[in-house]
């Protein structure tokens, strides 16, 4: 092999190594994000059920999830609420949340 197709390999493999590299960081920064996402989710969906479960008796329930007031404790925002469908008579409720395959509800009182 000569010196100048030794440098070219060389390159060759630097290139490779790099992609290979680049896609790796790429699948953690996504995993993570991910991460947070659901992280945030479960934060909001424990403050909604919480205070749904402790809600005043003989107090209508809110029309909407965004009047409950939630701090979103773990980064998340009023956008997560879309994840849920909540629906709501005044005198009772239902929360219905789907993460991955699996769909649970929750009903109130």
């Amino acid at each position: 092999m000569t010196t100048r197709s030794s440098k070219r390999a060389t390159q060759l493999t630097l290139i490779a190594v790099a992609i290979v590299a680049g896609f790796v960081l790429w699948r953690i920064y996504s995993e993570m994000a991910l991460a947070r996402q659901m992280s945030a989710e479960n934060a909001a969906l424990n403050q909604v059920i919480e205070q749904l479960t402790n809600w005043p008796t003989g107090k209508p329930y809110p029309d909407t999830l965004s009047q409950l007031g939630l701090t979103y404790p773990d980064g998340g925002d009023a956008t997560i609420l879309a994840r849920f469908e909540y629906r709501s008579s005044g005198t009772n409720c239902t929360l219905r949340t789907r993460f991955g395959e699996k769909e649970t509800v929750w009903s109130f009182p």
